[in-house]
């Protein structure tokens, strides 16, 4: 089996070309550590003190081991359960067939230097460095890994860098030494050894006043940023080419001489500007570029890219660094321009621009036409056959393009423009590169390169600091000259200052300056919109969501689905909108300071009144289409939910599971944004909307966005008077809390709502929460009134002529029999349920009273029809994406399972299901599965780790307060210490079980006492 596992850059892990996802930031770093240190033990207390930043918690040891355990589950779905082995305190993963980057890179760096020729060692040195994605383990290291474990690695990394343009220099190959230099001495600012040998290189090829360029650019930075001279070598290297001026000391191969007999006449134009301070990353983007303006030799026509993105998303930059690179594939020049196409002033005239190109090509002013047709030609015969670069800076539109093309395939053309440029690529045949904003560790390391050591120090700072300026580079550009002109403020303050999305683009003014600060450098796109398009813009800022559809775009301008669908495409064209990354269909958004800017347009120039209307047809719409999916999703319980009519919304079809589903999971994040914004102002709408969203949420184990929801809404309720909303709302923050296991809460917030049901007359919502109340009572040990509170609700749900209540009742009292161990009366009231939910076709609890169904058949000894029941209902719930019915039913089939022998499929099943409650943050069934897979365990003799199990279901039992899992955790802790032969302990935790047996009134209390009186060996 392949494994592939890949540190240096984002982690990654593949097994066999299939990704293995770990989606907690702890467990990934956590593996990193172990493959670092593959097929060696590492101790918990090092992994702690890695994991925590050397402020490991008292009870590392167990939460390392849930870790662990929820490690080798993600595992076992590729067949690895067996890597992470458990060794002398501590850990070491051995997985045959594994390929590590970081080996890889180590070996090869090895190899290089070994490497008596100059072109292999140059080659190889390449390779290893091509390895790398960026910062080693950049989105898992925490600050101690990286300063203890890392810092040796990144070190090498340098030193390759610094090796592999001087074996370049050696094997003669000076220009693409010269070409990578450019990149890593702006990668690697500091590092003196690249400064010198890009000097070295610079002279030797008659470059030397570029040369002494570059040492007094170092040597500026190196001032600025350390308060620090260059060292006497590089001193000294300074001396000898002020000395030598331009005599060229290795003048044969160090610079690429044209053969283009054209290219040497006129004049050779150099007007490209400095290239980027503190350039960083855009390694794909750059390549890319190559691909697209150097890939073919001999192309048929002229080359053309267009650059379009954002304002502020460095078009410009990453223009200028390409250019810069690629300066020696243009031995003939560069010709450069400012359209201001996008500028507070007026666009530059095509024929003034071409004006300043024949006069730097060489044309005398007398003898250039006076028409645009005749320069545009002259133009082109002049660049005709010669290797030369166009590069097009800053393009309101096509038409100030089109006469600045060359006609000849010899000249490459580079264009950025914050417009898609659509007619230069479908008439012109132009490649567009889309350029996005910086990547989390790009910007960081932006702010790093601009401010220094400060983010270095504090890099959560540093992270916050860079998502609030959007990752956008001209903002934490902006917020860099921020920190860097007030050095006696703390990141964390400067972050704290761009928290208030009203205040950010205040404090991101660049001084007032007009062609930098935010706001202004938005307003030139936003200016050239037609009135529909920015209204719709404005409107845009008071959507309170992230990324959206045409529906919401035609509910906040009351307009219809293809006047949404051509607004938003003039916004997509002028990037202040873009698609949504990561999102299905056609869903586009904004970043935070575009955000912020529209929502103050919104403001000044929209009125209230528009605004207000605008809010209030979003809010219909999503009522509405909410309400429908809700419907078609879980149909059984409409008369639960609040009436929502329709009206004349336009509403996506979402009739059917399939399409309702997808809807909601794509608009949840959007819809729980809207709620909260809505608040006071429209009470209403917020009640309503979260008692209809409850139970998407709970299906999907979404708990802590029930809690936030329903939280919110009820004291909405509460301030307006609604007390029958209330009542709904705290059966929905009841649910939440008892599948996290919070019995308490959920029994306050269900005793709270049958009193807020009887003062409404709200006997459904009364009953139903008398219902719910017994399921919490029982799990939290009161049997009794769990069974009283049933039976009170039974009546109500008949009287309403419920048959759905009735049925969620009889399921509760199913459970009491069942949990009492009288399971031929707890089968009877499940079968009654079961077909219930079979004569209403809902599919769901059909489902899910299926697994009641199949434990109790398994607690009777019938392994046939438990696993059949199973599976059906595993089945049911799987296509309803009910992932707590998947979990529960997986942990019966294990055991059913473990009974028949069959244990390595049983603690598969197990490990499966434990591995979906702790993701759902289901408790209170992460401790029975941890209970039963201890069980199997102990039965396949494999009794550390059952020991391991139970001591986490009880840990987490005792936390919840859940009696019945304490019990049986005790007790499986009693069987394992006695196959150890330590009676002593075995009858310590047995007298625990005993006692939290005795005071459920279970049968199993008998048990133990048998296990208690048995004579001892």
């Amino acid at each position: 089996m392949s494994i592939t596992a890949r540190l240096l850059g984002p982690f990654e892990i593949e097994v066999a070309g299939r990704p293995v996802l770990i989606s907690r930031r702890q467990e990934r770093a956590l593996l990193a550590l172990l493959l670092l240190e593959h097929d060696r033990p590492v101790p918990a207390e090092r992994l702690a003190d890695l994991l925590w930043d050397g402020q490991s918690p008292a009870r590392y040891r167990a939460l390392i081991q849930s870790q662990m355990s929820r490690l080798r589950a993600a595992l076992r779905a590729v067949g690895g359960e067996e890597w992470i082995q458990s060794a002398r305190s501590g850990y070491a993963l051995r997985a045959p067939g594994l390929t590590l980057d970081v080996d890889v890179f180590r070996q090869t760096v090895r190899q290089a230097r070994a490497e008596p020729d100059a072109c292999g060692r140059a080659r190889l040195l390449r390779v290893s460095l091509e390895l790398w994605r960026g910062p080693a383990l950049v989105d898992v290291a925490s600050d101690r890994l990286r300063s203890r474990v890392l810092a040796q690695l990144e070190e090498l990394r340098a030193q390759a860098a610094e090796e592999w343009p001087a074996a370049m220099v050696l094997a003669g190959r000076c220009a693409e030494a010269l070409e990578a230099l450019v990149g890593l001495v702006a990668e690697y600012p500091q590092r003196e050894s690249l400064v010198e040998l890009t000097m070295r290189v610079l002279h030797g090829a008659g470059r030397t006043s570029e040369a002494l360029e570059v040492f007094e650019r170092f040597r500026g930075t190196l001032a600025e940023e350390t308060g620090l001279d260059p060292s006497p070598k590089l001193l000294r290297a300074q001396m000898m080419l002020l000395r030598q001026g331009e005599h060229r000391v290795d003048r044969p191969e160090c610079g690429p001489a044209s053969t283009d007999p054209g290219a040497s006449a006129g004049a050779v134009p150099a007007q490209v500007p400095g290239d980027v301070r503190g350039f960083v990353g855009r390694q794909e983007e750059l390549a890319e570029l190559d691909r697209l303006l150097l890939g073919d030799p001999d192309p048929s026509a002229v080359v053309i890219s267009a650059i379009a993105g954002t304002a502020g998303v460095g078009k410009t930059a990453l223009a200028l660094r390409w250019a810069h690179r690629a300066r020696a594939r243009f031995p003939d020049g560069q010709l450069y321009v400012d359209l201001r196409g996008y500028d507070p002033d007026r666009p530059l005239p095509v024929e003034e621009v071409l004006v300043g190109f024949l006069r730097e090509l060489g044309v005398a002013a007398g003898d250039i036409p006076r028409d645009l047709a005749g320069r545009s030609a002259r133009f082109r015969s002049l660049v005709a056959g010669r290797r030369m670069l166009v590069l097009l800076d800053n393009a309101g539109c096509v038409e100030q393009v089109r006469p600045l093309l060359p006609g000849d395939a010899s000249c490459r053309v580079l264009v950025t423009s914050r417009d898609s440029l659509a007619g230069l690529v479908a008439r012109d045949g132009a490649c567009r590169l889309n350029l996005d904003l910086l990547p989390a560790a790009q910007a960081v390391a932006l702010l790093q390169t601009m401010i220094g050591d400060r983010v270095v120090c504090d890099l959560p700072a540093a992270d916050r600091l860079a998502s609030r300026c959007a990752r956008l580079p001209l903002a934490l550009r902006i917020a860099a000259e921020y920190a860097t002109s007030r050095p006696g403020v703390g990141l964390a303050d400067l972050a704290a200052d761009l928290a208030d999305e009203r205040q950010r683009l205040d404090v991101l003014d660049a001084g007032g300056d007009t062609r930098t600060a935010l706001r202004a450098v938005f307003s030139w796109s936003y200016s050239h919109l037609p009135a529909p398009a920015a209204r719709v813009f404005r409107l845009l800022g008071c959507y309170p969501g992230h990324d959206w559809d045409e529906y919401v775009v035609a509910a906040l301008a009351g307009i219809d689905l293809a006047s949404a669908r051509g607004l938003v495409l003039v916004l997509t064209r002028a990037h202040l909108v873009q698609p949504a990354p990561m999102a299905a269909g056609a869903r586009h958004g904004m970043h935070d300071l575009l955000r912020a800017y529209a929502a103050e347009l919104a403001g000044s120039e929209g009125d209230e009144t528009e605004r207000s209307e605008a809010i209030t047809r979003l809010l219909d719409y999503y009522l509405a289409t909410t309400a429908s999916a809700v419907n078609a999703a879980y149909p059984a319980e409409r008369h639960h939910r609040p009436e929502v009519s329709p009206g004349d919304q336009l509403c996506p079809a979402v009739n059917e599971l399939s399409s309702a589903v997808a809807w909601l999971s794509a608009e949840r994040a959007n819809l729980i944004s809207t709620l909260l914004a809505a608040g006071d102002g429209w009470p209403g709408h917020t009640v309503r909307l979260a008692a209809v969203l409850w139970r998407y949420l709970d299906t999907g184990a979404r708990y802590a966005d029930i809690l936030l929801v329903c939280g919110f809404a009820r004291r909405i309720a509460c301030a307006s008077g609604d007390r029958d909303g209330e009542a709904t709302l705290l059966n929905g923050l009841a649910s939440a809390h008892f599948q996290r296991g919070e019995y308490e809460q959920a029994i306050t917030c269900l005793q709270q709502s049958v009193a807020a049901a009887i003062e409404t007359g709200n006997r459904i919502c009364q009953a139903r929460a008398l219902t719910n109340l017994a399921t919490a009572l029982l799990h939290g040990g009161e049997h009794e009134r769990a069974a009283e509170y049933a039976a009170q609700a039974l009546p109500l749900h008949r009287t309403a002529g419920n048959t759905y209540g009735v049925a969620r009742t009889l399921n509760a009292l199913g459970e009491i029999h069942r949990i009492a161990g009288r399971y031929a009366a707890a089968l009877d009231l499940y079968q009654q349920v079961a077909k219930v939910h079979r004569c209403t076709g809902d599919r769901l609890n059909e489902g899910i009273v299926l697994g009641n169904i199949g434990i109790v058949q398994h607690r009777l000894g019938n392994a046939d029809l438990a696993e059949r029941h199973l599976r059906h209902s595993l089945a049911i719930v799987r296509e309803a994406g009910f992932p707590q019915g998947e979990g529960f039913a997986l942990d019966g089939l294990g055991l059913v399972f473990q009974r028949l022998g069959r244990y390595d499929e049983a603690i598969d099943h197990h490990r499966e299901a434990l591995a979906i409650h702790q993701r759902a943050g289901n408790r209170r069934l992460e401790t029975e599965t941890s209970n039963n897979l201890g069980e199997t365990l102990r039965a396949a003799g494999r009794r550390p780790e059952a020991m391991a199990c139970h001591e986490h279901a009880l840990a987490v039992a005792a936390e919840l307060g859940d009696r019945f899992q304490q019990a049986r955790a005790h007790d499986g802790i009693a069987h394992l210490y006695q196959l150890a032969g330590a009676d002593d302990l075995s009858k310590q935790h047995w007298r625990q079980a005993l006692v939290r047996y005795t005071d459920l009134d279970l049968p199993e209390a008998e048990t133990v006492r048998g296990n208690l009186a048995a004579p001892r060996h």
